[in-house]
């Protein structure tokens, strides 16, 4: 089998969708598929989609964003389809819905994303409808629902995009599946090692660390109100920030220490990333905006249990008392801090949590697991295609 990968950005750059976009493809690649990479899309100009952008911005003023426009997915479709000409591709897959939603070619085509336009319009600020114009959620509504009829498998993340795509767009519910992704890291160690790192997190100090690119989006102030009901309670509490800086003028206190944002692209990054990971207690990210949340997956994979709001695609990657909790947005710290504290004190507790955390890791969210899934998903479905060719 092979499969023509799409992608609108650089598939190989590691920094592009937090490392997604690469790990998908090598992931399926390591299934023994054979993978033509179809990326850096191009879209050309557009005079009515120019029109459009000024018309959001200076009669709505409200925010355009060219690539949920149907002429930019109309075009990518194009494009696509040239290209894939000079390829004997079986099946076309792609982690966007935008090149897929217009696609005119003979081979299935397959999207495997974590949530469709619809269903982020409710968790990200950037896609609420009071941030762009009207014609740009027009033209991702029918996106969605292009991309819904257009495709022959809908592969998501997790199970709340798979209903949101299902309620939203009416697509076949035997059309969808989900697929977690897998934790963009490379990890060598065991359970053996797992349990070692536990067992070495220091016992009077408690490490805390966030990691995100959105300070309001993320939650950066509740794991600041959390870190310091912690040192309320007499416990020494350290919380470590990647990837973001507090607005202008905010001012942390000496318990935090912001690291700023850390490139994966580098091996001094990915090493620097990993031993913070892997001498922290929790890993803590009060987001109000997630489709699923990679790091949680990262967290896991070294024994770090999350702690984390029940929402979006959020409890498709962590389970309570598994690896790590879940608190609705309503609840205080105090609960959040009660239910660390417990595990922390109850003996043995903390270290059962830190293995069944990896546990999670190793069976379920790892792109070995999601890409064999994948594959199997795949393969139902050209079979008939096939068939349905030949006659």
């Amino acid at each position: 089998m092979k499969i023509a990968y799409v992608s609108i950005f650089d598939a190989r750059d590691v920094s592009n969708w937090s490392g997604t976009l690469l790990h998908m493809w090598q992931a399926l690649a390591s299934q023994g598929i054979e993978i033509e990479i179809i990326d850096n899309l191009r879209h050309g100009p557009s005079i009515k989609r120019k029109l459009r952008k000024l018309c959001g911005r200076f009669v709505e003023k409200r925010e355009f964003l060219h690539f949920w426009d149907v002429d930019t997915a109309r075009a990518y479709g194009a494009d696509v389809a040239s290209r894939l000409e000079d390829t004997r591709a079986d099946v076309v897959l792609s982690p966007s819905p935008i090149p897929l939603a217009f696609l005119n070619c003979p081979q299935p085509k397959i999207l495997w994303t974590d949530a469709s336009f619809a269903a982020l319009t409710t968790t990200h600020r950037e896609f609420s409808a009071d941030r762009l114009c009207s014609k740009t959620i027009a033209h991702a509504r029918k996106i969605d629902q292009s991309v819904g009829s257009n495709c022959n498998l809908l592969l998501f993340a997790s199970k709340w995009g798979a209903e949101w795509a299902i309620g939203e767009t009416g697509v076949n519910p035997n059309k969808v599946a989900v697929i977690p992704y897998g934790a963009n890291c490379e990890i060598k160690h065991g359970i053996e090692e797992i349990r070692r790192m536990a067992a070495a997190r220091s016992r009077s100090k408690v490490e805390l660390l966030f990691v995100g690119v959105d300070w309001l989006g993320k939650g950066a102030t509740k794991a600041i109100q959390v870190t310091k009901e912690f040192r309320d309670r007499g416990f020494d509490a350290h919380l470590t920030m990647i990837g973001c800086y507090p607005p202008i003028g905010e001012r942390m206190p000496d318990f935090v220490d912001l690291l700023g944002y850390i490139s994966k692209t580098t091996q001094k990054g990915r090493t620097q990333i990993n031993d913070l990971l892997r001498n922290s207690h929790f890993l803590i990210l009060p987001t109000i905006a997630d489709a699923f949340g990679l790091v949680f997956a990262e967290a896991s994979a070294f024994g770090v249990p999350s702690l984390s709001h029940n929402i979006g695609g959020v409890p498709t990657v962590i389970r309570n008392n598994v690896n790590g909790n879940l608190f609705e947005l309503h609840e205080p710290v105090t609960a959040w801090v009660d239910w660390a504290a417990n595990v922390l004190l109850t003996p043995g507790s903390y270290c059962r949590l830190a293995e069944s955390s990896y546990v999670e890791y190793a069976t379920r969210l790892n792109w070995n697991i999601a890409s064999r899934e994948a594959v199997t998903a795949i393969r139902n479905i050209i079979s008939p295609h096939a068939r349905k060719l030949s006659t």
